[in-house]
């Protein structure tokens, strides 16, 4: 019906960046097929990449660095999760497309 907003919208685009406003977090870019940046305001302790099936494929200690590049060039492609370990403890998960 004109007028009326689609119940189930459809995605038109992949997101090639992810932000967390509360927790000031920016991945970026989430579809790769080199590096991915994560920033956070407030410290990253530890960045994880990990494969579906959970295998730890990339670990990066950080030491409270605002940002965090992580090659992913040498990856398989597919689909991978990065764990982003803020420095007072939090974490966020975002998924990762490696081309």
């Amino acid at each position: 019906m004109p007028g009326q907003s689609d119940p189930n919208p459809q995605l038109s685009a992949i997101s090639k960046t992810v932000a967390d406003p509360a927790a000031a977090l920016h991945v970026y870019p989430t579809v790769t097929d080199g590096t991915v940046t994560a920033e956070c305001a407030d410290g990253i302790a530890l960045l994880r990449l990990h494969s579906l099936s959970g295998a730890s494929v990339i670990n990066i200690s950080a030491n409270s660095a605002t940002s965090v590049t992580a090659d992913c060039s040498a990856l398989a492609p597919g689909i991978y999760f990065m764990t982003v370990v803020r420095a007072d403890g939090t974490q966020s998960v975002v998924k990762i497309i490696r081309k």
